[in-house]
């Protein structure tokens, strides 16, 4: 009698297992991940906006090669680009932050909306999101150009002690489907 129900539980065991089992779900699967990169990280203080005369030089600009897009990976999986900043600006002056993606030729891809840091701000924080949309128009980017452009205001005095401190970084989405593979 022990053997028989022995027997018996394991059946119903094995049948109830798998009965209403969906195997097809393995089709459906989405990974999401996320990376995050440190991108550039300056403080400037007034000798920075003055040439070597003493004359204001209000539009500092440098372009560099940063593979934040590169491989296939980006290429077929990334659904967003979160660029985030903190900045500080202690000069008594507007001073806007624009980035800019080239390709190898410099062309330009995408302008990031320009971030706008009001005088005498300490720690303000600012997100710029590239969207799904707009990914395919920065996969190609080789380099970046930075532009830091300073409003009209009094002049720059060396001897005070005011800066412009910016920190930047980019949070990568991505989505992996069972239909990529």
């Amino acid at each position: 009698m022990k053997n028989i129900i022995g027997i018996l539980s394991i059946l119903l065991l094995l049948t109830g297992c798998v009965s209403g089992v969906d195997f097809d779900q393995i089709d459906d699967i989405e990974v999401y991940t996320d990376h995050n990169a440190s991108l550039v990280y300056f403080n400037l203080d007034a000798n920075d906006f003055l040439d070597d005369l003493g004359n204001e030089t209000l539009v500092l600009s440098d372009t560099f090669n940063i593979p934040v897009f590169a491989g296939p990976y980006s290429e077929n999986y990334l659904i967003q680009a979160d660029f985030l900043f903190t900045i500080s600006n202690t000069f008594t002056r507007d001073i806007s932050l624009q980035y800019e993606f080239l390709d190898e030729n410099d062309n330009s891809l995408f302008l990031v909306e320009p971030i706008n840091s009001l005088p005498n701000s300490i720690n303000e924080e600012y997100i710029r999101i590239i969207s799904e949309a707009q990914i395919p128009n920065v996969i190609t980017t080789e380099k970046f150009v930075m532009q830091i452009l300073m409003g009209n205001g009094t002049p720059l005095d060396p001897s005070l002690n005011l800066s412009f401190n910016a920190e930047s970084a980019v949070l990568l989405h991505y989505k992996v489907t069972t239909e990529d593979e």
